[in-house]
């Protein structure tokens, strides 16, 4: 980094025991940083949780919302009949795409 004149280290290790655990930067005002996996997982209406993405770096989880639904329906043979999410996920895209998978119930 010195001999560079950066101030950045990508996948740096920030534990010896667990060398998998990145640090991601989320820019909330109580916490600039974050440790640990960020996880996408589904419900189902029995409470049967089932995770559908695992991941140490950070990702925009909005990205992920069509293929969750789309693992559901493979999981069960059918659409969910409701798509709770959270604000990140209400992008114009994904309303679209909920929208017409709702046609193909």
């Amino acid at each position: 980094m010195y001999l560079n004149r950066c101030h950045r280290c990508d996948d740096r290790i920030v534990s010896i025991s667990q060398p998998y655990v990145r640090p991601i930067v989320r820019g909330k005002l109580d916490k600039s940083v974050e440790f640990g996996a960020k996880l996408s997982v589904s419900l189902t209406d029995e409470g049967i949780a089932c995770v559908d993405e695992i991941r140490w770096d950070a990702f925009h989880e909005g990205k992920d919302l069509v293929s969750q639904v789309e693992a559901y329906k493979a999981r069960h043979g059918y659409y969910p009949e409701v798509v709770l999410v959270d604000p990140a996920y209400g992008s114009r895209a994904n309303r679209n795409v909920i929208n017409l998978a709702s046609y193909r119930l």
